[in-house]
């Protein structure tokens, strides 16, 4: 499940980031972190991981990619 999450959430962040920094440039890091992480969470949550459940499900579970 890590590695799934990992391999979505990347490309995701990334991209986040990037259309972020023109609005913030010059920011101090944390400021920016915080338009950041509330984009993050809100992709994690209602995206991402439903995503991973529901086309990994089975296989997060049992371990198996088919009965």
């Amino acid at each position: 499940m890590a590695l799934l999450v990992l391999v979505a959430v990347y490309p995701v962040i990334t991209g986040i980031i990037y259309l972020v920094a023109p609005f913030t440039e010059g920011w101090p890091v944390w400021e920016r972190n915080f338009v950041v992480a509330p984009l993050m969470v809100i992709a994690m949550v209602y995206f991402i991981i439903p995503t991973i459940q529901s086309r990994f499900g089975r296989f997060i579970a049992t371990g198996r990619l088919s009965k």
